[in-house]
């Protein structure tokens, strides 16, 4: 991460940027240790000494919907290493015009001539605040109409990563109403829909996420408020995925010599690649005595990995009883090839277990929907916090006041 944050930091600074938006998650959690919030600061640092302001927003991962206390993101605000935009939906105004104390936070400010608002992370409540959205940014625009207008925010488009919820393709066109440019943060993958422009993460967070195009966007904007378009790849870190198939061996030192084998025949790259490790195929001892942590040492050890990811796929014994109960119900899991579809197994066993409750039988299809959109949700990046209130509104949905 450090290397790909700095490597963009250069590359302003190289561009001459006049300014930087940062459309929120410049951290990968709120709960942010001493060493990532020094390089932070080192790097916002480099930028404010060459005079390049950096304009951000927050994230679902610099802060959640529902908190009190002080967020990373302030804390650099009142240091004067960025300048944070919110928007307020309860108040008089939307976007509160230009604060002339620096710690404190307004909707938008003014530079050369562009007019850049902002809006946090809301969750599912941005497309509920469209309107308001639009309504702030042309009431702050009546009778001072910048050169051009700019939209920094953090929200996600549905259809853009499969399974992900996000605000739909029709509802965000609507901004094109009072927007020139919009900048997007929260999905990692880059994607362009019209004035919506979402760069990706600078850093791939999984195997997936390593073939998604990600980077930066450069902005030219002309005196008549043409807006030039430039777009880079990020310098990201080397991925080099390791499969191991456990099915050949019967005992745990079996599989260790199996595995130690196949990383012999691994050829590492140059740089410490971030390695992607997925344990495949039907188990053939206990699982307590999968000693994932293990397998994550030897691969440091002997690949020289920044990091390990260990994905355990393997299937136990365990499993053949459920499948057969689940398909005697009626619940076809597998596909003609003999190969399990993973995707009518997951709602299969979370209808299973919805159905095993007397509370939610009746709603036994609807709950395993509920569950399947969570482990989505927290796959797609979303923080706790934001997959909790997503399943209290589908519960309030499904099941009267009063009601578990």
């Amino acid at each position: 991460m450090r290397a790909s944050f700095e490597d963009a930091v250069n590359r302003a600074i190289d561009e001459g940027a006049d300014f930087v938006l940062l459309a929120g998650d410049l951290f990968h959690s709120r709960d942010v240790d001493a060493e990532t919030l020094d390089v932070a600061e080192s790097q916002l640092s480099r930028l404010k000494d060459e005079g390049i302001e950096v304009i951000a927003v927050e994230g679902n991962h610099d802060a959640g919907l529902y908190r009190k206390e002080l967020s990373w993101m302030e804390y650099l605000h009142r240091r004067g290493l960025l300048t944070l935009l919110a928007a307020d939906f309860h108040g008089k105004r939307v976007f509160s015009p230009p604060a002339l104390d620096r710690g404190e936070v307004s909707g938008y400010v003014d530079r050369d001539g562009i007019r850049i608002f902002g809006v946090q992370y809301l969750g599912r409540r941005f497309t509920e605040r469209i309107p308001q959205i639009l309504e702030g940014i042309e009431r702050a625009n009546d009778g001072d109409e910048p050169e051009a207008t700019i939209l920094l925010a953090h929200f996600g488009i549905s259809g853009q990563i499969p399974g992900a919820p996000g605000v739909s393709k029709e509802e965000a066109r609507k901004l094109s109403r009072a927007v020139d440019y919009a900048a997007l943060g929260h999905f990692h993958r880059r994607f362009e829909i019209g004035p919506i422009h979402n760069p990706g993460s600078l850093e791939a967070h999984s195997r997936r996420q390593a073939k998604w195009e990600r980077g930066l966007y450069f902005l030219d904007i002309t005196p008549r408020g043409k807006i030039l378009l430039r777009y880079e790849g990020s310098k990201s870190r080397p991925y080099h995925p390791v499969s191991l198939d456990v099915s050949r061996s019967d005992t745990p030192s079996e599989l260790r010599s199996d595995f130690e084998t196949v990383l012999e025949k691994e050829s590492v790259p140059s740089r410490s690649p971030v390695v992607p490790l997925t344990l495949k195929g039907k188990l053939g001892f206990s699982r307590e005595e999968l000693n994932l942590d293990w397998f994550e040492g030897v691969t440091e050890d002997e690949l020289g990995a920044l990091h390990v990811i260990v994905n355990d796929a393997t299937e136990s014994t365990a499993v053949s009883p459920l499948l057969d109960e689940l398909e005697s119900e009626g619940g076809e899991v597998s596909l003609e090839e003999g190969r399990l579809d993973r995707e009518k197994l997951e709602g299969a066993v979370f209808s299973h277990i919805a159905a095993e409750d007397s509370r939610y039988s009746d709603e036994k299809e609807e709950v395993a929907e509920a569950m399947s959109l969570a482990k989505r949700m927290l796959l797609a990046g979303e923080e706790p916090a934001s997959v909790a209130g997503e399943l209290k509104a589908k519960r309030r949905d499904l099941f009267k006041e009063g009601e578990e």
